[in-house]
């Protein structure tokens, strides 16, 4: 009894019964724990059915709620998608950097190509053998000194080999931080599909003047992107009016397969460098042309064998273009019809950029279309001028 706080002792003078008296102190260390033990209790029972916990607040703070929990997911995917938009101009400086030495490879051959052919059309103009025997030495010592230049050029843009390795290690960031976002995404569509008894616009009215400026810019940021990738989705379908390259299909397998040998995947029946593989996109190219594909530029051959990595690069650009074309035709029916309820106020902004998102994820369409419009700073192109 003592233990417990319970003292007993006698009572008045002929009082025969104990009288048992506790202290002040443990009166109120027992209401203590007792308010503890209730709290934890109604805490549990929060958590276990948020349904049954929302009976108990009022419209107006459930509402604050959903408010907060919105302004949450807005900030952690906005940061996200800023970072993913910065990843994307890494990615670009290495596409960059690669065709610079793409575009110096072809640049050498096509010299070779010309001086060879100007030698042979010089010594084929005279019967004179002296003449043909000066036209072979003016070629040799010309491609000679120019071995000196085409050198200097390419340690010159072995430079770019920085940019190189950083676009590959933001291309891994970006598909990380891009399931980061969908994530957040679908969490956020989770709770607005808990909430949406109490109405989407009334999340606004119970919240700061500051954090519903910030909720009203959030839906703004996002219509921008969706307004965007539109555009860029618009002109591509415009563009491309005879694409029919879908997935699954007998092609888009075959070209699966080459792309998985290519890369020397481990599940690859076989393994195949960059001038086989070029050999079957050459076999392919009828069927790739039938269903609206864009036609494969071959490689310049290369010079220097320390550069395979770019002509291989060239092989894999295309493989991956073409199979972001055939998922695109194979989502566009689900695309189109989240793109109506968006237009018709159907889906909220961020309800649609979750659908990108996803889409994204699976490699529907280039991940730069949510964040480049038109000609921007991320579109490059090897675009030859004729002089």
């Amino acid at each position: 009894m003592t233990m417990l706080g319970i003292e007993a002792s006698k009572g008045g003078r002929g009082d025969k019964e104990p009288i048992y008296k506790v202290k002040a102190s443990f009166c109120r260390g027992y209401a203590l724990c007792l308010l503890i033990a209730i709290m934890l209790a109604g805490a549990l029972f929060f958590y276990e059915d948020p349904d049954d916990a929302n009976r108990f607040l009022t419209a107006s703070a459930v509402r604050a709620r959903r408010a907060a929990q919105h302004l949450g997911h807005f900030r952690v995917t906005r940061l996200g998608q800023e970072l993913e938009r910065h990843l994307e101009h890494d990615m670009a400086e290495r596409e960059w950097a690669l065709l610079a030495r793409a575009r110096l490879t072809r640049l050498e051959q096509g010299w070779r190509d010309e001086v060879s052919h100007a030698a042979a059309k010089a010594g084929e103009s005279t019967d004179d053998d002296k003449c043909s025997t000066v036209a072979d030495a003016v070629r040799d010592d010309l491609l000679k000194a120019s071995d000196r230049m085409w050198s200097e050029l390419r340690q010159t843009l072995s430079l770019l080999d920085a940019l190189v390795d950083r676009g590959g290690k933001a291309e891994d960031q970006h598909d990380a931080v891009h399931r980061e976002v969908a994530e957040e995404l679908r969490r956020d569509a989770e709770e607005r599909s808990q909430f949406s008894k109490h109405g989407e616009d009334a999340r606004y009215a119970d919240l700061d003047d500051a954090a519903r400026t910030e909720l009203l810019d959030a839906d703004a940021w996002r219509r921008d992107l969706v307004d965007r990738f539109l555009q860029n989705y618009d002109s591509f379908t415009n563009e491309n009016p005879k694409l029919t390259l879908t997935t699954p299909s007998k092609l888009t397998d075959t070209l699966d397969k080459l792309e998985a040998a290519l890369e020397g995947d481990a599940g690859a029946s076989t393994t195949l460098g960059w001038r086989d593989a070029e050999k079957k996109l050459a076999a392919l190219a009828p069927k790739l042309a039938a269903a609206g594909a864009p036609a494969y530029e071959p490689n310049a051959p290369s010079t220097d064998d320390a550069l395979d990595y770019v002509q291989a690069h060239n092989v894999l650009a295309y493989l991956n273009e073409v199979s972001w074309r055939a998922k695109l035709t194979a989502s566009r029916a689900e695309l189109d019809e989240a793109r109506r309820a968006y237009e018709a106020k159907e889906l909220t902004p961020m309800a649609f950029v979750e659908t990108l998102e996803e889409l994204e994820g699976r490699g529907a369409f280039p991940s730069d279309w949510l964040y480049s419009s038109g000609v921007d700073d991320l579109a490059f192109a090897d675009n030859v001028v004729e002089t």
